[in-house]
């Protein structure tokens, strides 16, 4: 499947309703928490307030909103299925952004690789904002390869991706 899109109001309001039952589900979390006296289930509520913090901070940059938006297929490599991972770029003249989300209980694993000759240089930096961690890679092996992508159940990245120094 090879999908491009533009962003639209339709998408804005796809992100919107996402927004809100996300709202609701921490709101949830965290109520039955207090009512079950559940440490667990509020420290999820926490965690999960946290990330909504940072996506909503990343998501404000203007890629999300002016950039070209593309499917990438997942690709089956090693013991975990790909099957919970959706991951899709946004790209544009300035920036170039990779999201990839395990949607599944279970942890998932793949490769992504890019049609074209996209990585032309060579190296790379893919650095997550979600999680505030640097990843260094190889342009030859983007090319060849591709990106291997491995998250636990419900873990997602944000990739912010530059040219090495």
């Amino acid at each position: 499947m090879h999908m491009v899109a533009t962003p639209n109001s339709k998408m804005q309001r796809v992100l919107q309703v996402s927004m809100v039952l996300t709202l609701a589900y921490v709101g949830a979390t965290f109520y039955f928490g207090l009512r079950a006296h559940s440490l667990a289930l509020i420290s999820e509520a926490g965690h999960n307030v946290s990330d909504l913090l940072a996506i909503l901070g990343i998501t404000k940059q203007d890629i999300f909103h002016e950039g070209e938006w593309k499917f990438l297929e997942v690709a089956a490599e090693g013991d975990a299925p790909p099957d919970g991972l959706i991951v899709y770029q946004w790209r544009s003249e300035k920036s170039w952004k990779v999201v990839a989300v395990n949607l599944s209980a279970e942890t998932s694993q793949g490769r992504v690789r890019w049609s074209g000759n996209v990585f032309t240089a060579p190296n790379y930096i893919f650095y997550d904002e979600l999680n505030n961690v640097r990843y260094p890679r190889d342009g030859a092996e983007l090319r060849n390869i591709g990106l291997f992508i491995r998250r636990d159940a419900f873990q997602a990245h944000v990739f912010d991706i530059t040219l090495a120094p």
